[in-house]
């Protein structure tokens, strides 16, 4: 035999169960626009009915219900569609940094347009008109003056390019250190996380606020590395990264760390003790365009295999030109009357090499005595070819005398004779088969470089396109799951509202039907 009170508790089942689907609408209404929320849904099931069979308990027809229960508060998100947007994410964030590297570079290098005024091209341009014009003017102090201008404008144009280069390397070894700091900051906050969830979740409540801020989490860690979710005890997950190594487990976490490499100056990353080699993710870009340590204490990557590049350029440029003009005889020595045995000058000299002499007098140096290989302080300390793109300086004794530029064949003709500049014109057609990989010139060296260049940023930014489109196909999919509707919302509202109302007007038949009994009910003959 039921309690006739009966009714009131299925009554004010009815309004806990309906209160809390309001305020569970209400807590989505509020989060609409918060990053990483979640919807939340209301289970409810109709709690135990009465009586429940038993030896000894009425045989009613049937059971009778007692109302409903709130079984739980579900967070809709689909698990599936949060792996693939994070395996997306990792490439949206490696091609973001791939494109953003190459844009980088093509200001650097500054070669983008037909007219556009600076430049290595148009510098080395110049140059070889200079040197054109003096063939048939090799008695003009102007055009010398040119030519020595004109020279100084590739110097410039070389150590703007290295320079920025090593600036832009610099500044990609502080992103590291930033991404390394990143990276562990995530990883700790994952792990508080995990922390609350643990102590939170054994005692059957849900946690619905927590594993969002979680997932946000995984999807911002997404973004700089390749991410691997797996779910442990308590509620809690463990996250590997750069396939497979272990950054957060439980209430632990390995964190990156940054050293600096004595060999190269820059830092190496590990994680536990071991290399650390991300999948993909803008932290692998990073260290990509920076470079890392090939195991030998170089660098190979974007920026130092482009340094290489211009190196090798500047080296072979400098080399093939010195090695005409040292050839060549001077105004002065022709002047002089000195037409066979006159002063062999190199026209470009290493700058570290300059540097390196104590006076720095060249006025009695004889470079025919000296190698003229590339300058090395350990290996070949009297080389005085510029070693690299940035170690290159016109000789300061042509600088200082432009007569000393040796546009003369030898033994010279007269002081018309412009042999030898004709020869240095020349060299912007000729093929060099040494110093390059291959056989090639050294404006096709350089067009080769900035083509290169072009192709890669241009597949770069292609690969970008169709990144940024899954991520936001999938995002979009995700949304449809998780994302709160206002008007879906205001809908359940309203049916949460009346359902509420009809359980109010319950208890109030119920209390009526109490007061009759009560009030109404043995007082007949009184």
């Amino acid at each position: 035999m039921r309690s006739t009170f009966g009714g009131l508790e299925i009554g004010k089942r009815g309004l806990f169960a309906q209160q809390t689907a309001l305020d569970t609408t209400g807590h989505n209404i509020a989060n609409a626009n918060t990053p990483g929320f979640s919807r939340q849904r209301v289970d409810m099931v109709a709690s135990r009915p009465f009586p429940y069979p038993g030896m000894f308990n009425s045989r009613t027809a049937a059971q009778m219900g007692t109302g409903v229960d709130v079984a739980q508060i579900t967070r809709l998100r689909d698990q599936f569609l949060d792996r693939q947007f994070r395996n997306e994410n990792r490439y949206l964030g490696f091609y973001e940094s791939r494109a953003a590297t190459y844009g980088k570079l093509e200001v650097v290098l500054q070669e983008g347009t037909d007219t556009q005024e600076i430049g290595l091209q148009k510098a080395l341009d110049r140059l070889w008109g200079a040197w054109q014009d003096l063939t048939a003017s090799a008695e003009s102090g102007e055009v010398r003056e040119e030519v020595v201008g004109y020279a100084k404008g590739v110097v410039d144009a070389f150590g703007h390019i290295a320079q920025s280069l090593k600036d832009y390397q610099s500044d990609l070894n502080q992103v590291v250190l930033v991404k390394t700091n990143q990276v562990n900051s995530i990883a700790t906050r994952i792990r508080d996380v995990n922390a609350q969830i643990a102590r939170i979740a054994p005692h059957g409540y849900t946690t619905n606020d927590l594993r969002d801020q979680r997932d946000l989490l995984l999807d911002e860690l997404s973004k700089l590395v390749d991410v691997q979710v797996s779910d442990i005890q308590n509620g809690m997950i463990q996250v590997k990264i750069a396939g497979g190594q272990t950054l957060v487990d439980g209430l632990t976490t390995v964190p990156l760390e940054a050293t600096q490499n004595p060999a190269t100056g820059f830092y190496d990353v590990t994680l536990g003790g071991a290399p650390f080699t991300p999948q993909f993710g803008s932290f692998q870009e990073t260290l990509e365009a920076r470079g890392v340590d090939d195991g030998t204490g170089k660098l190979t990557g974007i920026i130092p295999d482009l340094l290489n590049q211009f190196n090798t350029l500047s080296s072979v440029f400098a080399g093939e030109l010195n090695a005409l003009h040292m050839n060549g005889t001077n105004l002065e020595d022709i002047q002089s009357g000195n037409l066979a045995n006159g002063r062999q000058l190199p026209f470009f000299i290493s700058k570290s090499w300059y540097d390196s002499l104590p006076n720095k007098d060249l006025s009695a140096v004889d470079f025919t005595a000296l190698n003229p290989g590339n300058y090395d302080p350990v290996n070949n300390p009297n080389g005085y070819n510029p070693s690299g793109a940035d170690d290159l300086m016109v000789n300061p004794l042509i600088v200082a005398d432009s007569d000393l530029i040796a546009a003369a064949g030898r033994p010279a003709t007269g002081s018309a004779d412009g042999r030898t500049a004709q020869a240095i014109a020349d060299l912007k057609n000729k093929v060099i088969t040494t110093g390059f990989p291959n056989s090639t010139t050294i404006d096709g060296y350089y067009s080769a470089i900035i083509g290169k260049l072009g192709i890669d940023a241009q597949g770069a930014n292609n690969l970008l396109e169709v990144k940024q489109s899954l991520v936001t196909q999938v995002e979009n999919r995700r949304q449809s799951v998780s994302g709160v509707s206002i008007d879906d919302e205001m809908t359940e509202m309203i049916k949460y509202q009346h359902a509420y109302e009809a359980a109010a007007r319950s208890i109030t038949v119920m209390d009526q039907v109490l007061d009759k009994i009560i009030n109404g009910m043995g007082i007949v003959g009184r």
